[in-house]
């Protein structure tokens, strides 16, 4: 399990793990802002999180040693594929919107999947890692949920929660672009 202890009256925000019966705390890391959104590599041994404010993304051995910045790359919930060559994540793409990103862990091979009018979010990838699901965000404050290969393309809506013939527009996107 990891997790952040957020205490009032504290600007450190310390990152931890621990095991699911609450043995083997592990402090990973203070940080001056609060990491959030902690998510695993798919081997145990690596966690990836963001830090609120700069939404700078970082990398952390499951022992607390190896704190890395991936240089260059800010964004939201990161997502490892599943044999942990990519991270998957929201960030700043078209007219100021989010769009999502993947990136090796290193920081290189930084590429944007999506690039549409629409924000997207909250990017995971399937269990085999050929899709990656997200979050599309409308003008109307309606979300509904596509996929997309792990090149970006093939974006499949899989729900429709209002009119589908004015988002459809709106984003420029179909089931088979």
């Amino acid at each position: 399990i990891a997790f952040v202890q957020d205490t009032p009256g504290y600007s450190e925000r310390p990152l931890y793990v621990m095991n699911a019966d609450g043995s083997n705390l592990i402090h990973l890391a203070d940080l001056p802002t609060t990491p959030g959104r902690p998510t695993w590599s798919p081997d145990g041994a690596k966690l990836a999180f963001r830090v609120n404010l700069t939404y700078q993304l970082y990398i952390v051995n499951s022992d607390g040693s190896g704190l890395v910045a991936v240089e260059g790359v800010s964004g939201d919930d990161p997502s490892w594929s599943p044999d942990g060559q990519l991270i998957a994540f929201a960030g700043n793409g078209v007219n100021s919107r989010t769009d999502i990103f993947v990136v090796k862990p290193d920081g290189t091979g930084l590429t944007n999947l999506t690039m549409t009018p629409s924000a997207e979010g909250t990017p995971d990838w399937s269990p085999d890692g050929s899709r990656i699901v997200f979050s599309r965000f409308f003008s109307g404050g309606n979300i509904e949920l596509y996929t997309m290969n792990q090149s970006g393309g093939d974006h499949v809506r899989l729900t429709n929660t209002a009119d589908s013939g004015q988002q459809e527009q709106e984003t420029g996107q179909t089931k088979d672009s």
